[in-house]
């Protein structure tokens, strides 16, 4: 399932591109939805710098989910390749949950008009059940109906951050008076 989601912020595109490349760890207590983020690699070439984060989710499933996911699953690895010559983060997520079965994966454009930031988020999340015991014995149709609510979930929880991500630099930028 593809996505493109688009916010703004009157926040300048230096601003919003370094501190999210830099800084992520410090948004975490704008978001409701994140327990922790913690930087496990960094690296840097000549045209880029390629980040490694542990997500940290806190566990907001439906009930229904939440009996078969544990907290501690709702964690993922985001990888992210920020461009130094341009205003591009190229990305995938694994999480910890169903590994090998679910992935994300896309791209954060940052764009200026010179009043106003503007990120675009497009990517895809992949779902593999094909194979997986419990599903295999559910009839197709039914099998599509779980996979698509799951996608779904999936979807509303990556939109639900971005969309927490840039409202908290917002106010993390007003609060340390960084614009």
């Amino acid at each position: 399932m593809q996505f493109d989601y688009a916010l703004k912020t009157k926040l300048p595109i230096d601003l919003v591109y370094k501190t999210l490349r830099d800084d992520l760890y410090k948004l975490v207590r704008y978001m409701p939805d994140v327990r922790s983020i913690s930087l496990i690699d960094r690296t840097e070439t000549e045209d880029k710098i390629i980040t490694l984060n542990k997500w940290e989710g806190r566990n907001i499933l439906p009930a229904t989910l939440s009996e078969f996911i544990k907290l501690e699953n709702i964690a993922w690895i985001d990888r992210g390749e920020w461009s130094k010559t341009g205003y591009l983060c190229t990305w995938n997520y694994d999480p910890f949950i169903f590994q090998e079965r679910i992935n994300a994966r896309g791209q954060d454009i940052f764009t200026t008009d010179g009043t106003q930031t503007t990120i675009t988020f497009t990517g895809e999340i992949y779902l593999n059940f094909d194979q997986y015991p419990f599903v295999v014995v559910v009839p197709a149709m039914i099998r599509k109906k779980i996979v698509d609510e799951f996608t779904n979930i999936i979807l509303s929880l990556i939109q639900s951050n971005f969309k927490a991500l840039i409202k908290g630099l917002e106010q993390y930028a007003e609060e340390n008076k960084l614009a």
